[in-house]
């Protein structure tokens, strides 16, 4: 457990000390999504093993179409609209195009 907290510590502050150079865009990217992604996986690892965790991290693939929709529609829409307005809207519009999409994947399977 200390040497994960201990990697993990070191991938955030390594971007955050990168930050000035990488600038808002790459920070915030490199910190939420392959920092999240990966400290999960190697959380799964350790507690279920590699079966368990491969088949998560493939059924995870479509939340990820949709998380990068939310961000889109999110980045899209925080200039045009109030900040809280925003988030809502594309919280609302990722939530329908999951809803959409489980449904699709559902029927061909």
């Amino acid at each position: 457990m200390l040497v994960r907290a201990v990697a993990a510590g070191l991938v955030v502050a390594s971007v955050a000390t990168a930050s000035p150079w990488l600038g808002p865009v790459w920070s915030g990217f490199l910190l939420g999504f392959p920092t999240t992604l990966i400290a999960s996986a190697w959380m799964l690892y350790g507690h279920y093993g590699r079966e368990f965790t491969a088949a998560t991290l493939n059924a995870a693939q479509p939340s990820m179409v949709v998380y990068t929709s939310f961000c889109l529609a999110l980045h899209l829409l925080a200039g045009p609209l109030p900040a809280l307005t925003a988030v809502i809207v594309a919280f609302v519009g990722a939530a329908t195009f999951a809803a959409t999409l489980a449904l699709v994947l559902s029927r061909r399977r």
